[in-house]
C-alpha cells in the first residue's frame, strides 16, 4: 500500500459543515479543523477532522507505532 502524495493543513470550516472522519460528528461553520487530501493507491481522497480528534489519533499512533495502513480511524 502506498501514498502517491498526502498533504494536510489547518483550516476553519467556512461555507458548510463537514463530518469528522474520526468521530463522525459535525464540524460546524467557524470551527477549526484539520483538512487532509491526497492520492492513495491511485484514488483521490479528502478528509476533515476535529483538531482534538486528529491530535488523539496521532498520539495513539505514536504510542503504538500505528502509521500508514494501521493508522487508527476511531469511527470504523
Amino acid at each position: 500500500m502506498s501514498y502517491d502524495f498526502h498533504c494536510e493543513r489547518a483550516i476553519k470550516a467556512v461555507r458548510k459543515t463537514h463530518e469528522c472522519e474520526q468521530c463522525g460528528r459535525k464540524i460546524q461553520v467557524g470551527e477549526p479543523a484539520s483538512y487532509g487530501s491526497g492520492i492513495y493507491e491511485g484514488d483521490f481522497y479528502s478528509q476533515y477532522t476535529h483538531v482534538e480528534c486528529d491530535a488523539a489519533a496521532r498520539d495513539y499512533a505514536d504510542r503504538f507505532g500505528l502509521w500508514g495502513d494501521e493508522f487508527p480511524w476511531f469511527q470504523h
